[in-house]
């Protein structure tokens, strides 16, 4: 990160930031020789935690006369106390920064809260000086608590990512082993994802959580939010990342899936269906508690903040059936087809329940597209099915009157079809309904959700395994007819 940064005081003058810019690239390269630099007297200030707390007590006084104080007034007598505040941060970070490990930041002691409070305290007394824009005085510690300001943003900034990257509870190397393709596919997916879901998945404890929402707190009152966020959002896709690695999931083209066998293909369709499971129903739901957790007091940036970790990993998650649905078409396929689309469909409903920033309503939109072209897909092979059916013009006797190949495969196909009979229900409901829509249009996030609602209202983004009323007249009516 660039530590130079414009000043929170609008007439500080332009040295400061080549000035801080030096301090912070010292500061963040200078981490070794603790021994020697702990024990220097300018690494900490010789303050009891019982002085500390005086101090923070009479600078809460000190800011209450600063706001009942008439703006148009001269500047009250500014206390030894805010020049002790501002030495207090600039004491911990050069501690934090040079010792060794046992002292640095994040071990959520009591020095770390107090640090944070300094922070805010500090922050609260910038603001105020602020509002005394003829005060000399006012703009001069303006600047001074703004340098000490900027040092300690560029600071938790880097703490924050620490923090989230390194303090997880990381209880999901389960999840390489049980997805592993090695074992029987069928039961990859299935059993894997109850066994991670027994599982804590990468959280963070109690402590841990509300440290990380004290800084977020901290950076936020002192005009910092875009960095916190920044800090938190590439933290949080590392996290995804790191579980795709385990999953052997990495994003596939359409010339890939052309160039694919069907064995090969099936394959990977089932690891892609144990990765939208797994973010369905364990990555997102914990990633959304997170965010409330860190964010409950401001529960609009906590839904920002999701909806922008789940729009690239939901549009990655669509490569791979919208590729598929492009595939040659045959009649062993259909059940890949019908697997993939109850998948997206409880992506979507999960989706919804999770994030409701209109700016996924795109998003959404696309997983519907992607959906209704596997739906059409399915009815297609339905299709060809009928059209083969018709076109066998053998008149080849069966010996001793048994039943005929054609009528023993048929049947064995509906009978695995049959399995799929509410999936199926729905998708030719649907196909009915949407023969003369037209894809492409440009949409309005109204829009997105009438073709949301219209796709999947009926099942009340419940699971398709639902039963609907006449289940299987649809279906049959199609095979007979």
């Amino acid at each position: 990160m660039n530590p130079s940064r414009k000043s929170i005081n609008n007439n500080e003058s332009n040295d400061f930031g080549s000035s801080i810019s030096r301090l912070f690239i010292t500061s963040s390269i200078k981490r070794t020789n603790s021994n020697s630099q702990c024990h220097d007297d300018n690494c900490s200030l010789d303050i009891s935690n019982d002085n500390i707390d005086q101090i923070y007590h009479e600078v809460d006084e000190f800011i209450d006369v600063l706001s009942a104080s008439e703006r148009s007034t001269n500047l009250p007598n500014i206390p030894d106390i805010v020049e002790q505040l501002c030495k207090i941060v600039e004491s911990r970070i050069k501690k934090y920064v040079s010792c060794e490990k046992r002292n640095k930041f994040g071990n959520v002691t009591e020095e770390d809260v107090s640090f944070i409070d300094a922070i805010m305290r500090l922050s609260k007394l910038n603001n105020v000086f602020d509002e005394f824009s003829t005060s000399l005085t006012a703009s001069s510690w303006t600047n001074r608590i703004g340098i000490v300001l900027q040092q300690a943003m560029a600071f938790m900034e880097e703490e924050v990512s620490c923090l989230l990257d390194c303090s997880r509870n990381d209880n999901n190397s389960i999840i390489h082993r049980s997805f592993s393709l090695d074992s029987k596919r069928e039961d990859a997916s299935s059993i894997g994802l109850e066994q991670v879901q027994g599982e804590n998945y990468a959280i963070y404890s109690s402590d841990i959580v509300s440290l990380i929402s004290r800084m977020s707190i901290a950076m936020i009152t002192a005009g910092y939010e875009n960095e916190f966020c920044q800090a938190y959002t590439t933290s949080r896709r590392n996290a995804f990342s790191e579980n795709m690695k385990k999953f052997d999931f990495e994003r596939i083209n359409v010339e890939d899936v052309q160039r694919m066998s069907w064995d090969t293909l099936e394959g990977e369709i089932m690891r892609w269906m144990g990765v939208v499971k797994f973010c369905s129903e364990t990555f997102l739901p914990g990633e959304r508690r997170l965010a409330d957790s860190i964010f409950f007091k401001c529960p609009s940036l906590s839904q920002s903040i999701l909806s922008n970790l789940a729009r690239p990993i939901v549009i990655q998650l669509m490569d791979l059936p919208e590729a598929v649905s492009m595939t040659k078409r045959s009649a062993e396929k259909l059940f890949k087809f019908l697997d993939m689309y109850e998948t997206i469909h409880d992506l979507i409903s999960r989706i919804n329940d999770l994030c409701f920033d209109d700016c996924l309503n795109e998003v959404k939109y696309e997983m519907v597209v992607v959906g209704d072209r596997i739906g059409e897909a399915t009815v297609s092979l339905f299709l060809d099915l009928e059209d083969s059916i018709k076109n066998d013009v053998s008149r080849t006797p069966v010996p001793g009157g048994a039943v005929h190949p054609l009528t023993r495969y048929v049947m064995n196909y509906l009978e695995y079809t049959f399995e799929y009979k509410d999936i199926l229900e729905h998708i030719f409901k649907q196909h009915a309904n949407k023969k003369c829509q037209v894809y492409g249009e440009k949409i309005s996030s109204s829009g997105a959700d009438a073709v949301i609602d219209n796709n999947y209202g009926c099942y009340s983004y419940g699971s398709l395994r639902c039963k609907p009323k006449n289940k299987g007249n649809a279906l049959q009516r199609s095979i007979i007819a």
